[in-house]
């Protein structure tokens, strides 16, 4: 997907959201998100009238400092049952499923 967008294939560290032949990077991404969560998150989409410079200058800043922000952990924690209900679902279709196959 990152040559089809002509994106380096090489150290590729950013964030990509690629949908419907189309993709976005950096804080466009984030945009991209963010139209997918609940009502709730609405807002945030107000700062796309901000110059596509000064975003993604912003989200440089916020990327290199991540784990002094967010925190880091030693080890990858196991998702809980209720961690499910943060995803979000793809629709299903009878083009899309898998069939299993007989052992």
């Amino acid at each position: 997907m990152l040559a089809w967008a002509g994106l380096p294939l090489q150290q590729f560290d950013t964030m990509a959201v690629v949908r419907d032949r189309h993709y976005w990077v950096r804080s466009d991404a984030i945009f991209e998100v963010v139209a997918l969560l609940p009502p709730a998150w609405r807002p945030v989409k107000l700062l796309r009238y901000i110059p596509r410079i000064l975003r993604d200058w912003t989200y440089d800043r916020i990327a290199l400092n991540r784990y002094r922000l967010f925190g880091k952990h030693d080890i990858c924690l196991l998702p809980n049952p209720d961690h499910e209900q943060r995803f979000l679902k793809e629709p299903t279709s009878e083009a899309n499923a898998v069939e299993p196959i007989d052992p």
